[in-house]
């Protein structure tokens, strides 16, 4: 038997996820800037959601304070 390839999770705290409405997102840094973006989740693992679609790994997302975060603001650190 061959064992099977290592799963590779995109992992966010559940702080960083952006309830608008019936929409679910994140404030993503672009470009010195907050966007909006609309993400698909998965499993939970604690206090982490599973990210199936809406970012990559290595994208700087807002994990704290999401109710004041609005879109096309500058970004603040740390993310």
């Amino acid at each position: 038997r061959r064992p099977l390839p290592a799963e590779e999770l995109l992992l966010i705290p559940e702080t960083a996820i952006a309830m608008r409405g019936q929409l679910t997102g994140v404030f993503k840094e672009q470009q010195g800037k907050l966007s909006f973006r609309l993400v698909r989740l998965g499993r939970r693992f604690g206090d982490h959601l599973e990210v199936l679609s809406g970012l990559q790994a290595g994208d700087r997302v807002v994990k704290e304070d999401v109710t004041r975060a609005l879109d096309g603001v500058r970004a603040e650190n740390p993310l």
